[in-house]
């Protein structure tokens, strides 16, 4: 067991909030790529309107 001086613990805490932060970016931008339904492009032609 790890005495509670030790500074390897310490030293790579940083790593436990980074990690989870690049995958969740890595996790989203694979989403958005891959995954994701894509939406059909706008219409641009104006509707036909009836007059009564």
């Amino acid at each position: 067991m790890a005495a509670s001086g030790d500074p390897w613990a310490v030293q790579q805490l940083w790593l436990f909030w980074v990690a989870p932060l690049v995958g969740g970016v890595l996790a989203g931008l694979f989403y958005k790529a891959v995954l994701a339904e894509h939406q059909p492009p706008p219409i641009t032609e104006k509707p036909m309107t009836y007059s009564a």
